[in-house]
């Protein structure tokens, strides 16, 4: 006879994952505001992958996701929603999202948004043309249309799956 503790954690781990997915949607609002941020933060001191990510695509990689060397999940910074980092067009897998479990700061979106204000007002490297580096934020927030509260993906999730393909990283 199958231990009855089983079923029970069975039932606790779909709703732990539940929960996660909610956290991560009721801050959608705050996700929204990442992509700006990103952008305003990025290139002062050097260029993150992360922060590119966030501006170009709208995804923002879980950390604790990591799998086989990759990311396995994305906050989708429109919708708030978890998604497959091999393919952002599918729901994260329930044992990816388990990962963020004992890491849930990383979903904290307002403490990300404070960060990036923070590294937004670091002066540009002497080594960087500050001129040049705020043209080029100037044109990438046209080009993406970026706005300080509100988001809206110009690359479509299709593309990103397509690349991921190219790159190798499918699921």
């Amino acid at each position: 006879m199958l231990n009855p503790l089983f079923k029970k954690l069975s039932a606790s781990t779909k709703e732990l994952v539940k929960s996660i997915r909610e956290l991560s949607r009721s801050q959608k609002g705050v996700w929204q505001k990442v992509p700006f941020m990103a952008l305003q933060a990025d290139g002062r001191t050097g260029f993150s992958d992360q922060y590119s990510r966030a501006y170009h695509q709208g995804y923002w990689a879980v950390t604790s996701t990591v799998r086989g060397g990759s990311y396995s999940v994305y906050v989708d910074l429109e919708t708030g929603e978890l998604v497959s980092a091999f393919d952002p067009r599918k729901e994260a897998r329930d044992e990816d999202v388990l990962m963020i479990a004992s890491n849930l700061n990383q979903l904290d979106a307002v403490s990300l948004v404070n960060k990036l204000s923070i590294d937004a007002k670091q002066p540009v490297g002497h080594y960087y043309n500050a001129q040049e580096q705020e043209k080029w934020r100037q044109e990438t927030l046209k080009e993406y249309d970026l706005k300080p509260t509100e988001y809206r993906r110009k690359v479509s999730k299709k593309e990103v799956y397509e690349r991921n393909s190219i790159a190798g990283l499918i699921d």
